[in-house]
């Protein structure tokens, strides 16, 4: 399941939403405490619909990036949890916030979590 997570970039938008969520179900009956793995299903299914609008609804992206937070926060990964927090701002036009959790990663030593925000969203500046 590790190796699906990595291949969802490879795949169609709507492919790699039919296996990302084929691969949450089966977490949930296979490894329901790699909340880590988990986590990056979710993050990577909520940036997908991001860049692809027309695979998901805009209430399913706004659910996985949700989902994808309280995840990273109950496995003490704070600097998933400000990226996905990032991700859902910049979807919802929050640049200033999303600027400030950029800024904030940078200040808790996570620069290369933070890299991977302004290489995602070019519009939040270095």
């Amino acid at each position: 399941m590790k190796i699906i997570n990595n291949l969802l970039y490879i795949f169609d938008p709507q492919t790699a939403q039919k296996v990302g969520k084929k691969v949450i179900k089966r977490l949930e009956h296979y490894a329901p405490d790699d909340l880590l793995l988990k986590n990056a299903i979710y993050v990577n299914l909520g940036y997908l619909g991001m860049k692809h609008p027309d695979t998901l609804s805009k209430k399913t992206i706004v659910q996985y990036l949700t989902t994808s937070i309280k995840i990273a926060k109950d496995a003490h990964r704070y600097d998933l949890h400000l990226l996905s927090r990032i991700r859902l701002a910049v979807f919802e036009c929050k640049y200033a916030e999303a600027r400030k959790l950029c800024h904030l990663l940078e200040l808790i030593g996570a620069d290369n979590i933070a890299r991977i925000a302004y290489e995602d969203f070019p519009i939040l500046g270095n």
